[in-house]
């Protein structure tokens, strides 16, 4: 009997999470005006998982949504992959995240869609790429293998770290991760298409997606734990090594020794590109109108000799419709420099600069300063880091400047 009651419980909870998204979209209009028309970005990311997880419930999707109207954003990047979990159906990732919501009575990204256009806001799918965070059981480890994990110049897979990055046994007192988890090889050739396939299902069931925003797709960073030990590098092991002999026959592998100078640093980069290529064919076959943006590394020589990640080339080709340096620091100088640098090299494309908003809370005026930084270099927008960290009284506070400055910019470009 009590069984029979709690089924009924959970059944009710789910009918009424489904009114009540309902209900939700009808009204949702009435809750602001229009966003105001702007060729200029004003975005935000918004992740799935940590302190705030807007896709876990009916109640915390309401607050996410009702956040999202306090601002005129154009332009949500929605996380909905990541550590191979999606929050849509697969059959390539395990989408317990997307059948537990759908149990709630939503469907994140549908619903997020919905009343995003209901508002002439676009939405991203965001989606992490060459890092699986902390999840060993990743769907992906099982079809195709422990070695598509990336190996450092140690000998050492990445499912050898421990959490907080650091490396196994005595090298570990020297180094680490600068962002901890387990990260991919791309030069594994399954590895490129089994993530451009995950690509195919967002946009075959979300036809109405306005683009997809991808996120890691690049190398780590080591940091140094102790003065002196910068050797740390990544994208080894035998078959990374093998492909590589392949593109340059002089190569000759011998013993421990490990293969460097600029012709490896540039094939590392190319394995890199050769993904975002990937993911690039798939939305100009299903749909090439969709936009294509990544959240890459703010300053260009470390993202191209440290994180093997040739953004402005991706502009150039043509690869990338719009990039996303991640201009995260509180130094104006250094913003500065970023979106000097990113601009010069957007050919025709657009450049909208990732603000760390979250590093400003308790300086909320300095937002200000940087929207108008980005201005100065006739960036095509901004897009704030994140909604998990603004989600409190301190980062309401700096998102109400940034719209008011949004808006009145917007209105002086309208007049």
């Amino acid at each position: 009997m009590l069984k029979l009651k709690l089924h009924i419980f959970r059944l009710n909870l789910r009918v009424i999470g489904s009114v009540f998204i309902l209900i939700f979209q009808l009204f949702v209009p009435f809750l602001a005006e229009e966003s105001q028309a702007s060729d200029k970005t004003f975005g935000i990311w918004v992740e799935a998982e940590g302190k705030v997880q807007p896709f876990s419930s009916v109640s915390n999707f309401f607050k996410y949504i009702v956040f999202v109207e306090t601002a005129e954003f154009t332009d949500l990047y929605a996380q909905v992959y990541r550590g191979g979990r999606s929050w849509f159906k697969s059959d390539l990732a395990d989408d317990g995240p997307y059948r537990h919501a759908k149990k709630e009575g939503f469907d994140p990204l549908r619903n997020t869609i919905d009343i995003a256009h209901s508002k002439g806001r676009k939405v991203h799918a965001w989606i992490n790429t060459l890092r699986v965070a902390g999840n060993p059981d990743a769907p992906l480890f099982k079809k195709l293998g422990k070695n598509v994990a990336l190996q450092d110049n140690f000998g050492n897979s990445l499912l050898s770290y421990d959490k907080s990055g650091k490396l196994p046994g005595k090298l570990g007192q020297h180094y680490k991760l600068g962002t901890p988890g387990i990260w991919l090889d791309p030069s594994h050739a399954s590895l490129r298409k089994h993530i451009a396939q995950i690509v195919r299902e967002i946009l075959t069931s979300y036809p109405d997606i306005d683009g997809i925003h991808l996120d890691m797709v690049r190398s780590p960073i080591p940091m140094r734990v102790t003065k002196g030990a910068n050797k740390l590098r990544f994208g080894y092991g035998v078959h990374a090594e093998d492909q590589f002999a392949l593109a340059h026959p002089q190569y000759q592998k011998s013993g421990a020794s490990k293969p460097t100078g600029p012709e490896w640093e540039a094939w590392r980069r190319s394995q890199t590109t050769l993904l975002v290529k990937e993911i690039r064919g798939v939305i100009d076959e299903i749909a090439p109108e969709k936009e294509l943006s990544a959240a890459v590394v703010g300053k260009l020589t470390r993202a191209q000799d440290w994180a093997f990640q040739d953004w402005s080339g991706w502009l150039k080709e043509g690869l990338l419709d719009s990039v996303l340096p991640m201009a995260y620091t509180r130094k104006e100088d250094t913003l500065d420099k970023i979106a000097r640098v990113a601009v010069a090299n957007r050919n025709d494309k657009r450049v909208v600069l990732g603000l760390g908003a979250w590093l400003l809370v308790d300086n909320p005026k300095k937002i200000v300063n940087q929207i108008q930084l980005a201005d100065k270099f006739e960036a095509d927008g901004i897009a704030l880091f994140s909604y998990a960290n603004l989600h409190n009284p301190k980062g309401k506070k700096l998102l109400s400047l940034a719209n008011s400055h949004f808006v009145s910019k917007s209105q002086a470009l309208q007049n």
